[in-house]
């Protein structure tokens, strides 16, 4: 019994050090970038992260960014190692933990390199960049939103079923709103974007949540 305690303390004083680590690069994102993480926590200010100021877009390699990508990284490996596959790869979730953000990481990786080659050969190098910018601001968007729900769950336990359900139905949803976000402000209306959007979509994004939720209702 007492191993038990000892093994369930030692599981939840990890996961209070990365909760303490994400609180910090969401500080240190605020400190470097101003008022741009207020802006993506209100949605109906979100217009404002893109042209915060004197009217000049934001540049895609920032720290700010940085900060938030590795933010990212952490609350999805943690999403997936509590409460989708908590002895996937090893016994210890900790080790889980690492599995997850290795695989995350890689995955983010080789989707720029595919999307860079797929540009140059197509020659839209111009607009996926442009994309590009916007689309990691959303993706910092959910990032941040999805810390808050990391939150919640974590201190305000629920069924495991409930929490996949409501994690995966919010993903779904404010991918579906970015998504249309980036549609409405760079589509060119021509065949070809229209095509790399929905391949986009559905080979990046999409499907690869798909794919994950399958995979956890099923085991």
């Amino acid at each position: 019994m007492n191993q038990i305690l000892y093994n369930e303390e030692l599981v939840f004083n990890w996961v209070k050090l990365l909760l303490i680590v994400t609180s910090i690069l969401i500080l240190w994102a605020r400190a470097v970038g101003g008022n741009k993480i207020i802006y993506l926590i209100k949605f109906w200010s979100l217009h404002k992260y893109f042209f915060f100021e004197a009217k000049s877009s934001i540049p895609l390699f920032t720290i700010f960014n940085s900060l938030l990508f590795f933010l990212r990284i952490i609350v999805f490996s943690l999403f997936f190692t509590l409460y989708l596959f908590p002895n996937k790869f090893d016994e210890s979730q900790s080790q889980n933990f690492l599995f997850f953000s290795l695989i995350i990481t890689i995955y983010i990786g080789i989707k720029y390199l595919i999307e860079n080659i797929i540009s140059i050969i197509f020659k839209y190098k111009i607009y996926l960049n442009e994309v590009s910018r916007l689309r990691t601001g959303l993706k910092n968007l959910i990032s941040l939103h999805f810390y808050i729900y990391l939150l919640i769950i974590i201190f305000n336990p629920l069924s495991i079923k409930n929490i996949i359900v409501i994690g995966f139905t919010v993903y779904l949803i404010y991918l579906f709103l970015c998504s249309r976000v980036v549609y409405k402000k760079y589509d060119n209306k021509s065949p070809k974007g229209i095509l790399y959007f929905i391949l986009y979509l559905c080979a990046f994004e999409l499907g690869p949540a798909l794919i994950v939720m399958w995979h956890a209702f099923k085991f």
